[in-house]
């Protein structure tokens, strides 16, 4: 479980979370959406143990946890094949192989020569490979294509069943009302509310709503300059 009270981040002066109250169970898939700067970042940041909280209390029972960032890093000059093995040594389990099946990518290639896609999937079958309890995903379905799009989605439910506890972000509202058991919505580094599945019909529609009334006046304004 992980449990965040009255959670508060700030970078120099900046704030970037207020006042954070969180709880997740264990072996749940937690979604925290949000817009670009909503603070869904520094967020998981903090949970993986990147940054302190200016103020605050974080507990998480699990002891070690993987965490794919937004842009994976790789070491220059080392294969797909040599990362796997690396990252995969504490886990015999892992299967290539099989797993190489699911995500088609040229392992003994050296990584430096990957496209974007490919680096991402590498970094997901990686997060696999290392076998953790606690699994946070900082926007995983960026830069993939459709098919591994929904590979991950497959994926993710698997991981649950065994036993592992995820927290993802997207700003994409529909990756995530497609995985996950409760999404939590940020707005200016303030939780604006937490969803159940069985809210989640007609979620995307109530905030676009939201958006498009705050908009709609603005972009009005701006076309209207330009024809002055």
């Amino acid at each position: 479980m992980i449990q965040l009270n009255n959670l508060e981040f700030k970078y120099n002066i900046i704030p970037v979370l207020n006042n954070v109250d969180l709880t997740i169970e264990k072996g749940e898939i937690f979604g925290l959406a949000g817009m670009n700067g909503a603070g869904k970042t520094t967020l998981i940041e903090i949970v993986a143990g990147y940054l302190k909280p200016t103020a605050g209390t974080i507990t998480i029972q699990h002891q070690h946890c993987a965490y794919l960032e937004t842009q994976p890093f790789f070491y220059a000059n080392i294969t797909g094949n040599e990362y796997l093995a690396f990252v995969g040594s504490n886990y015999p389990a892992f299967a290539i192989d099989k797993w190489n099946e699911v995500f088609h990518l040229p392992l003994n290639e050296r990584i430096d020569n990957y496209s974007s896609g490919m680096k991402k999937k590498l970094a997901i079958m990686g997060i696999i490979a290392l076998n953790r309890e606690l699994i946070l995903l900082d926007e995983p379905f960026n830069a993939l294509d459709l098919e591994s799009v929904e590979i991950v989605k497959l994926i993710l439910p698997a991981l649950k069943q065994q036993g592992k506890t995820i927290l993802i972000t997207s700003h994409i509202l529909s990756t995530l009302t497609d995985t996950c058991d409760k999404i939590c919505y940020l707005e200016n580094g303030s939780i604006r509310g937490i969803y159940t599945k069985q809210q989640f019909p007609g979620l995307s529609e109530e905030l676009l709503a939201d958006a498009s009334n705050r908009f709609q006046t603005k972009i009005e304004a701006a076309f209207q300059n330009n024809q002055e």
